[in-house]
């Protein structure tokens, strides 16, 4: 089975680049396309492609393959449509089982030890959090009626062509969206929205029962509703960690190991598909030293290094 890992990314390569490059090296089995602003890096495994296009460039393919009018300028946004990319980067999906999207921000473990090729066989959709369809890994059988799923949302016309706020439509919706904005300096009007956000989420989340989403415009329900039609084989289990998962449950010192391939929690040995670092990026005192090829280094929340 062939695996595609789609990447738009425009801005600068995030300084753990690197460390990143070197978890999708140790997974021969998986391919990925980054289609990116950012120069090639001089070295980078034989299984990561690159196509050096803008976001301008990316908007113009996606409205063409959509034939929707699709002008991002926030490239947040772009999380909206990735149930898309299996009809937007069709022309690259052609020689592949499976297509499917990722983020940048993680580190990848032994993918195969997750996603075997009987998994693969037995499933059309495969999610790594249990709960919801997950936005930050997740993966089609690359079959016309996978690739045009999201298209059983009501709203995903209305969704995809408003460049002004981002609804996580590939995960769980947020009915009045994400305010995003042109100018990076608009720091008070962020800080409204962002506190209007948070409590928008709480009361959203207060209608949920039972794992229901009662909002059916997102992937999570959309995925959900074919699979009890049978219309589609679906897999979701929690696989992955996070330091929003440490931060929740008051733990502050944790450490995450990535060594010859394989990625753990450093206490229990809890193996991961990957780890996500949604706030340790953020974190003004987290220390990324500089990658040098190795057969492992050290995730914690306040530094990032190889082994000594």
């Amino acid at each position: 089975m062939k695996v595609l890992i789609i990447i738009p990314y425009f801005g600068d390569w995030p300084p753990w680049f690197a460390y990143f490059l070197q978890t999708c090296e140790t997974n021969p089995a998986f391919s990925w396309l980054l289609y990116s602003n950012c120069q090639k890096p001089e070295k980078y495994p034989a299984n990561v492609n690159f196509i050096q296009q803008d976001l301008s460039d990316f908007n113009l393919l996606a409205s063409q393959k959509l034939n929707l009018k699709i002008n991002i300028f926030n490239p947040y946004k772009i999380c909206d449509i990735r149930p898309s990319f299996g009809k937007i980067f069709e022309d690259f999906t052609k020689n592949y089982d499976f297509w499917g999207y990722s983020d940048l921000d993680l580190f990848y473990g032994n993918l195969g030890h997750f996603i075997t090729n009987n998994l693969l066989k037995e499933f059309d959709l495969i999610s790594v959090r249990k709960d919801y369809f997950s936005g930050h890994f997740a993966l089609y059988r690359n079959t016309k009626i996978v690739n045009t799923l999201y298209t059983k949302g009501d709203r995903f016309k209305e969704i995809f062509q408003d460049n002004n706020h981002h609804y996580a439509f590939d995960e769980r919706l947020n009915i009045f969206g994400r305010r995003l904005f042109h100018n990076k300096n608009q720091e008070l009007a962020k800080l409204i929205y962002s506190k209007l956000e948070k409590l928008i989420s709480k009361i959203r989340f207060k209608f949920k029962k039972d794992n229901r989403n009662p909002f059916p415009d997102d992937m999570t329900s959309i995925v959900k509703n074919a699979k009890t039609k049978g219309l589609i084989r679906y897999y979701a289990e929690d696989l992955v960690g996070s330091d929003l998962w440490f931060l929740k449950q008051r733990i502050s010192s944790w450490e995450i190991n990535w060594e010859n391939g394989k990625l753990y929690d450093a206490v229990n040995q809890k193996e991961f598909l990957h780890f996500h670092i949604i706030k340790s990026k953020k974190n003004k005192n987290h220390k990324i030293y500089t990658w040098k090829p190795n057969t492992g280094f050290t995730i914690t929340y306040s530094k990032l290094s190889t082994f000594n």
